[in-house]
Formats: structure tokens, sequence, C-alpha cells
């Protein structure tokens, strides 16, 4: 999905986070504290999504400073915005936690991804 950048001069400490419109997240079947992808022409970020239907208009995106800076953006650049899919290791870690045994793979994955 294509939607034009609204800075938002907010600093989430390193953390990258992103602010949908209630309609936009509802189409890309996101939800707060989902995952997206971020994409200019160059570059590409996974954020984090809150959701408003007050701050952000509909076709918008509000990107925190770390968000801007990092994918050099400003106001009204287009973006595209795609829902980021839950990484294998998060759900072996959930699993995990349902009392399920871990393979070896299974480990060698999360350890994978947080070493990345």
């Amino acid at each position: 999905m294509k939607l034009k950048v609204k800075t938002l001069n907010i600093d989430a400490g390193d953390k990258y986070i992103v602010i949908l419109n209630s309609s936009d997240s509802d189409e890309l079947g996101i939800k707060g504290l989902g995952r997206v992808k971020v994409k200019n022409k160059v570059d590409e970020i996974t954020a984090i999504v809150n959701v408003s239907t007050k701050i952000i208009p509909k076709g918008t995106v509000g990107v925190y400073e770390e968000v801007k800076d990092i994918l050099k953006l400003k106001d009204d650049d287009k973006i595209d915005i795609d829902v980021s899919h839950i990484p294998d290791s998060l759900k072996f870690i959930q699993n995990k936690l349902k009392g399920r045994k871990m393979t070896h793979e299974e480990i060698t994955v999360i350890v994978n991804d947080v070493v990345e």
C-alpha cells in the first residue's frame, strides 16, 4: 500500500514506529503493535504499528524521527507499507511457551534471528 508521509517529530528511543489510520490498518489487516515493512525507493525497515482514528488521516502514515532519519523521509513523500509476517523464531518460542518441545533446528533459527 502506498501512503503519504507525515513526519511527527517524535523520538521513540531508537525504535522504529509508524502510526496508521485505522481504515488503512484494517485494509492491511494489521493491528496495533503489529509489524510492517516500510520501504522508500532504496531502503526498507520493519516498524511497529500504532493505530489512530484522529491523528493520521486515511492514506497517510505518521513516522517517528527514527524512521524519518533512516529512510531520509520528508512530509508528502510516498512510501510503501506492507505487512511483515511473524518470524518463524517467534512461532517456535510461542509453541515452547505452550509446552511443546523445541527441535535443534528450531533453536538454531531462534539463535540466528537474535544474532542478526
